[in-house]
């Protein structure tokens, strides 16, 4: 199989994976002959590329870095977790549990692997932002941590900050996070809150490691100096910190956004590098 952006899909290719909503229900079967409205549907959706079987791509597997079952079960939690939020209902702690079982699993399913060799492309195949986002971050940080060779306590600590680290977003208002024109000096200052933000409501509603919550609150921070909420520099940043500021600038590069689309992941990686 290979991987074919949406806007080379033609009527009559098959679909190598499964591909899914973004309720996380199964929204056409592996082995699918694409049609016009199936192809249509796909772009709708924003899907940035699907995996397809043809000739040219004969015996390749591709195996998945973390199942799109997990995926998704992770999105549909985040998205819960900010629907809560939203409505006023605030018992995100409900969901405590599951969160750190979809961890688990996204941790667990990346080290069953004997050999890790990430196919950057794979991590970016969806981009419904917000949520998609905060499950590729926990998932990049996780597969950046296994490089490190952190063990695998350390791993579900970093990719539940990962998992969490932007729920500081919901204090935003929508009308800011997708403006198309530059921000003013007053936007960019109310967006600069959400890291402290998003470490003030997790820190009270959920039960974290430090390391999760210091993680959350420093992932936009840079080394030299410019980042926030602090403009902490160096080694005042923590690890977790730094893993998760490379996985949010990564995704968020490759990601389609109101104000420019999103870069390949060959050019993200040489900008992170």
């Amino acid at each position: 199989m290979r991987f074919i952006h949406t806007r080379f899909l033609r009527e009559d290719m098959v679909l190598g994976k499964p591909l899914y909503d973004t309720a996380g229900r199964l929204l056409l079967q592996e082995g699918t002959t694409l049609k016009k409205n199936y192809i249509t549907k796909i772009r709708k959706l924003r899907y940035n590329g699907v995996y397809i079987s043809d000739r040219y791509s004969s015996g390749v597997d591709v195996p998945e870095v973390v199942s799109p079952e997990t995926r998704m079960e992770a999105v549909v939690a985040i998205r819960e977790a900010y629907r809560r939020l939203e409505s006023g209902l605030n018992n995100i702690e409900a969901l405590q549990e599951k969160i750190s079982r979809i961890v688990h699993s996204v941790v667990d399913e990346i080290l069953e692997h004997d050999e890790i060799l990430i196919n950057m492309v794979d991590l970016k195949m969806y981009d419904d932002y917000t949520f998609f986002h905060s499950t590729n971050v926990a998932v990049i940080s996780a597969i950046i941590g296994i490089g490190l060779g952190m063990p695998r306590r350390d791993l579900y600590e970093l990719a539940q900050g990962g998992l969490l680290h932007d729920l500081g977003k919901i204090c935003i208002p929508d009308v800011i996070l997708n403006k198309k024109e530059p921000l003013t000096d007053d936007e960019m200052q109310l967006i600069r809150t959400h890291p402290l933000q998003g470490y003030e409501i997790i820190k009270k509603k959920l039960d974290l490691s430090a390391r999760s919550y210091v993680a959350i609150l420093q992932h936009h921070e840079k080394v030299d100096g410019t980042g926030y909420p602090y403009g902490l520099t160096g080694d005042r940043i923590t690890l977790f910190g730094k893993i998760l500021a490379i996985a949010d600038v990564y995704d968020a590069l490759t990601s389609d956004r109101p104000y420019r689309p999103g870069w390949p992941p060959s050019e993200a990686l040489e900008y992170v590098l």
